[in-house]
Protein backbone atom coordinates (compact mmCIF):
# COMPACT_ATOMS: atom_id res chain seq x y z
CA UNK A 1 0.00 0.00 0.00
CA UNK A 2 1.20 3.45 -0.90
CA UNK A 3 1.13 5.11 2.48
CA UNK A 4 2.34 2.18 4.56
CA UNK A 5 5.82 0.76 4.93
CA UNK A 6 7.70 1.55 1.69
CA UNK A 7 7.44 -1.47 -0.57
CA UNK A 8 8.84 -1.72 -4.08
CA UNK A 9 5.40 -1.33 -5.68
CA UNK A 10 4.57 1.86 -3.78
CA UNK A 11 8.09 3.18 -4.27
CA UNK A 12 7.70 2.88 -8.03
CA UNK A 13 4.14 4.18 -8.03
CA UNK A 14 5.14 7.42 -6.33
CA UNK A 15 7.96 7.96 -8.80
CA UNK A 16 5.80 7.10 -11.81
CA UNK A 17 2.98 9.43 -10.90
CA UNK A 18 5.22 12.38 -10.17
CA UNK A 19 7.34 11.83 -13.25
CA UNK A 20 4.24 11.79 -15.40
CA UNK A 21 2.52 14.84 -13.90
CA UNK A 22 4.84 17.83 -13.41
CA UNK A 23 3.43 21.00 -11.89
CA UNK A 24 4.84 24.37 -12.89
CA UNK A 25 4.71 26.91 -10.06
CA UNK A 26 7.63 29.22 -9.28
CA UNK A 27 8.56 29.53 -5.61
CA UNK A 28 11.88 29.29 -3.72
CA UNK A 29 13.19 25.73 -3.50
CA UNK A 30 11.84 23.82 -0.55
CA UNK A 31 8.70 25.90 -0.02
CA UNK A 32 5.34 24.51 -1.05
CA UNK A 33 3.53 26.28 -3.90
CA UNK A 34 0.51 28.20 -2.62
CA UNK A 35 -2.91 26.81 -3.50
CA UNK A 36 -4.91 30.04 -3.51
CA UNK A 37 -8.59 29.83 -4.41
CA UNK A 38 -9.91 32.85 -6.31
CA UNK A 39 -13.54 33.90 -5.78
CA UNK A 40 -15.90 33.31 -8.68
CA UNK A 41 -15.91 37.01 -9.44
CA UNK A 42 -12.16 37.14 -10.09
CA UNK A 43 -10.53 37.64 -13.47
CA UNK A 44 -10.50 34.83 -16.04
CA UNK A 45 -6.74 34.23 -15.68
CA UNK A 46 -7.02 34.08 -11.89
CA UNK A 47 -9.95 31.66 -12.10
CA UNK A 48 -7.94 29.44 -14.45
CA UNK A 49 -4.98 29.54 -12.07
CA UNK A 50 -7.21 28.63 -9.14
CA UNK A 51 -8.71 25.76 -11.11
CA UNK A 52 -5.25 24.46 -11.99
CA UNK A 53 -4.15 24.68 -8.35
CA UNK A 54 -7.20 22.75 -7.17
CA UNK A 55 -6.69 20.12 -9.88
CA UNK A 56 -3.09 19.62 -8.75
CA UNK A 57 -3.89 19.43 -5.03
CA UNK A 58 -4.21 15.59 -5.07
CA UNK A 59 -0.81 15.27 -6.77
CA UNK A 60 0.83 17.53 -4.20
CA UNK A 61 -0.90 15.52 -1.47
CA UNK A 62 0.50 12.32 -2.98
CA UNK A 63 3.96 13.85 -3.06
CA UNK A 64 3.91 15.00 0.55
CA UNK A 65 2.48 11.70 1.75
CA UNK A 66 5.10 9.71 -0.18
CA UNK A 67 7.94 11.76 1.26
CA UNK A 68 6.57 11.44 4.78
CA UNK A 69 6.34 7.65 4.33
CA UNK A 70 9.97 7.38 3.27
CA UNK A 71 9.51 6.89 -0.46
CA UNK A 72 12.00 8.15 -3.02
CA UNK A 73 10.40 10.55 -5.49
CA UNK A 74 11.91 11.44 -8.87
CA UNK A 75 10.40 14.25 -10.96
CA UNK A 76 11.05 15.89 -14.32
CA UNK A 77 12.58 19.37 -14.06
CA UNK A 78 10.40 20.74 -16.86
CA UNK A 79 10.85 21.88 -20.44
CA UNK A 80 10.72 25.68 -20.28
CA UNK A 81 14.46 26.41 -20.80
CA UNK A 82 14.29 28.34 -17.55
CA UNK A 83 16.14 28.57 -14.24
CA UNK A 84 12.88 29.18 -12.36
CA UNK A 85 12.04 26.31 -9.97
CA UNK A 86 9.49 23.89 -11.42
CA UNK A 87 7.17 21.86 -9.20
CA UNK A 88 7.07 19.20 -7.85
CA UNK A 89 10.69 18.72 -8.96
CA UNK A 90 11.90 21.71 -6.96
CA UNK A 91 10.75 20.35 -3.60
CA UNK A 92 13.82 19.92 -1.44
CA UNK A 93 13.53 16.13 -0.96
CA UNK A 94 12.50 15.32 -4.53
CA UNK A 95 15.14 14.20 -7.03
CA UNK A 96 14.90 16.79 -9.81
CA UNK A 97 16.04 15.58 -13.25
CA UNK A 98 17.00 17.81 -16.17
CA UNK A 99 17.74 16.69 -19.73
CA UNK A 100 20.99 16.38 -21.64
CA UNK A 101 21.50 16.32 -25.39
CA UNK A 102 24.07 13.60 -26.11
CA UNK A 103 23.43 12.99 -29.80
CA UNK A 104 26.85 14.16 -31.00
CA UNK A 105 28.76 12.13 -28.42
CA UNK A 106 29.16 15.01 -25.98
CA UNK A 107 26.92 15.90 -23.06
CA UNK A 108 25.34 19.35 -22.98
CA UNK A 109 22.14 20.84 -21.65
CA UNK A 110 19.16 20.11 -23.89
CA UNK A 111 17.83 23.32 -25.38
CA UNK A 112 14.41 22.90 -23.78
CA UNK A 113 15.47 21.70 -20.31
CA UNK A 114 15.00 23.70 -17.17
CA UNK A 115 18.22 24.09 -15.22
CA UNK A 116 19.75 25.70 -12.16
CA UNK A 117 21.02 24.92 -8.68
CA UNK A 118 17.69 23.29 -7.77
CA UNK A 119 18.16 20.52 -10.39
CA UNK A 120 19.82 17.49 -8.79
CA UNK A 121 21.07 15.66 -11.88
CA UNK A 122 20.95 15.77 -15.69
CA UNK A 123 20.34 12.68 -17.83
CA UNK A 124 19.97 12.16 -21.61
CA UNK A 125 16.54 13.39 -22.68
CA UNK A 126 16.74 14.02 -26.44
CA UNK A 127 15.49 11.36 -28.88
CA UNK A 128 15.00 8.67 -26.26
CA UNK A 129 13.61 5.40 -27.58
CA UNK A 130 10.35 4.44 -25.89
CA UNK A 131 7.03 2.79 -26.60
CA UNK A 132 4.32 4.14 -28.88
CA UNK A 133 1.26 2.88 -30.78
CA UNK A 134 1.13 0.07 -33.26
CA UNK A 135 -0.92 1.62 -36.06
CA UNK A 136 -0.74 3.54 -39.32
CA UNK A 137 -0.52 7.31 -39.58
CA UNK A 138 -1.18 9.59 -42.51
CA UNK A 139 -0.98 13.36 -42.60
CA UNK A 140 -2.81 15.21 -45.40
CA UNK A 141 0.59 15.96 -46.94
CA UNK A 142 1.79 12.33 -46.82
CA UNK A 143 1.62 10.45 -50.13
CA UNK A 144 1.22 7.10 -48.31
CA UNK A 145 0.33 6.01 -44.77
CA UNK A 146 3.26 5.39 -42.45
CA UNK A 147 3.42 2.31 -40.25
CA UNK A 148 4.00 2.82 -36.52
CA UNK A 149 5.78 -0.21 -35.08
CA UNK A 150 5.20 0.40 -31.38
CA UNK A 151 8.33 2.47 -30.73
CA UNK A 152 9.24 6.10 -31.22
CA UNK A 153 11.91 8.63 -30.25
CA UNK A 154 10.92 11.22 -27.68
CA UNK A 155 12.46 14.31 -26.11
CA UNK A 156 11.79 15.95 -22.76
CA UNK A 157 12.74 15.89 -19.11
CA UNK A 158 9.88 13.42 -18.64
CA UNK A 159 11.99 10.94 -20.62
CA UNK A 160 15.11 11.70 -18.58
CA UNK A 161 13.52 11.29 -15.14
CA UNK A 162 12.38 7.65 -15.58
CA UNK A 163 15.99 6.60 -16.17
CA UNK A 164 16.94 7.90 -12.73
CA UNK A 165 13.83 6.25 -11.27
CA UNK A 166 14.86 2.92 -12.82
CA UNK A 167 18.42 3.21 -11.54
CA UNK A 168 17.11 4.04 -8.07
CA UNK A 169 14.75 1.06 -8.09
CA UNK A 170 17.61 -1.22 -9.14
CA UNK A 171 19.80 0.14 -6.34
CA UNK A 172 17.12 -0.34 -3.66
CA UNK A 173 17.77 -4.02 -2.71
CA UNK A 174 21.45 -3.42 -2.02
CA UNK A 175 20.92 0.02 -0.46
CA UNK A 176 18.30 -1.15 2.02
CA UNK A 177 16.31 2.08 1.96
CA UNK A 178 14.92 4.45 -0.64
CA UNK A 179 16.98 7.35 0.66
CA UNK A 180 20.22 5.39 0.47
CA UNK A 181 19.33 4.16 -3.02
CA UNK A 182 18.95 7.75 -4.18
CA UNK A 183 22.29 8.71 -2.61
CA UNK A 184 24.02 5.72 -4.23
CA UNK A 185 22.67 6.63 -7.67
CA UNK A 186 23.53 10.33 -7.40
CA UNK A 187 27.03 9.41 -6.22
CA UNK A 188 27.64 7.95 -9.69
CA UNK A 189 27.18 11.35 -11.35
CA UNK A 190 30.04 13.24 -12.96
CA UNK A 191 30.32 17.02 -12.95
CA UNK A 192 29.80 18.96 -16.17
CA UNK A 193 31.42 22.42 -15.83
CA UNK A 194 28.90 25.20 -16.11
CA UNK A 195 25.96 22.83 -15.70
CA UNK A 196 26.15 20.39 -12.80
CA UNK A 197 26.01 16.64 -12.04
CA UNK A 198 25.18 14.31 -14.91
CA UNK A 199 24.40 10.62 -15.27
CA UNK A 200 24.79 9.05 -18.70
CA UNK A 201 23.52 5.46 -18.63
CA UNK A 202 25.11 3.23 -21.25
CA UNK A 203 23.86 -0.12 -22.56
CA UNK A 204 25.31 -2.92 -20.49
CA UNK A 205 26.13 -0.80 -17.42
CA UNK A 206 25.87 -2.94 -14.28
CA UNK A 207 22.79 -2.23 -12.20
CA UNK A 208 20.76 -0.79 -15.07
CA UNK A 209 17.86 -2.99 -16.12
CA UNK A 210 17.15 -3.97 -19.71
CA UNK A 211 14.15 -1.63 -19.80
CA UNK A 212 16.19 1.29 -18.51
CA UNK A 213 18.99 0.51 -20.96
CA UNK A 214 16.50 0.60 -23.82
CA UNK A 215 15.13 3.96 -22.67
CA UNK A 216 18.62 5.39 -22.22
CA UNK A 217 19.75 4.91 -25.82
CA UNK A 218 19.38 8.08 -27.88
CA UNK A 219 19.59 7.74 -31.64
CA UNK A 220 22.25 10.00 -33.20
CA UNK A 221 21.02 12.13 -36.07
Amino acid sequence: MLWGRPRASGFLLAMTLLTAFPLNVTQPRGSAPPLNVTPAGGSAPSRRAAGAAMAWAPVIGLLLGALAAGFAVVAAAGNNNSQEPFWPAAFKRVVSVGALDTRDGTARLAGFSNHGAWVDVYVPGVRILSTYLEATWKLPSDPEPRALDGYAYWSGTSFAAPQVAAMTANALPAAGSARQAVLDVLAQATWIPGLGPALIPEPGVAGLSAVARLSAVAEAD
